[in-house]
């Protein structure tokens, strides 16, 4: 079997047939990825700011982290959010996330309504790389504007030209 992960071969079986044989190992790699699910929760004195709260679940629904976090607005109108996420079973911080995000409710009217937003940006190892994105919406159409707590979904995944987990031996 260790001859097959790289092997090319050609067999004379008599002078009018032959057999070529070309075999390689296939590395299965998986990309770790899922989904958010959560609360956007704005702080009701100042809507432009507030608390994220969430779980990030793998591709089978099954928890693989918490999240936690703030949102706000910066005084020059930018639109941020940063916090960390943690293990499930043990509550130990794995990385740092971090991103913007926006209102797109025309409901109140096209600029300034505030039941719907969106948030996009990365989040990071221990060390702050940069491993993966995330990704998702807040707040709910058929929900009145005003709730201060909306929930929140969206994505997260692991580029994989960054990380990556092989199964088998090379």
């Amino acid at each position: 079997m260790s001859q097959l992960v790289r092997l090319d071969a050609y067999y004379q079986i008599d002078e009018w047939n032959a057999v070529a044989v070309r075999a390689r190992k296939i590395h299965f790699t998986f990309c770790p990825h899922g989904e958010i699910v959560g609360e956007w929760i704005r702080d009701p004195n100042d809507r432009q700011s507030g608390n994220i709260q969430g779980v990030w679940l793998d591709p089978f629904g099954q928890p693989f982290a918490s999240m936690a976090g703030r949102f706000w607005t910066t005084e020059d109108g930018r639109r941020l959010f940063e916090g960390t996420y943690s293990g499930i079973i043990l509550d130990v911080v794995l990385g740092y996330f971090k991103g913007e995000w926006y209102y797109d409710d025309p409901r109140m009217c096209p600029m300034c309504g505030e039941g719907h937003g969106r948030f996009k940006g990365h989040f990071t190892d221990m060390k702050g790389e940069v491993i993966g994105m995330l990704e998702g919406e807040f707040g709910d159409w058929s929900i009145w504007p005003d709730d201060a707590v909306m929930p929140m979904q969206g994505r997260w995944r692991v580029f994989c030209d960054r990380v990556s987990i092989s199964r088998g031996e090379d």
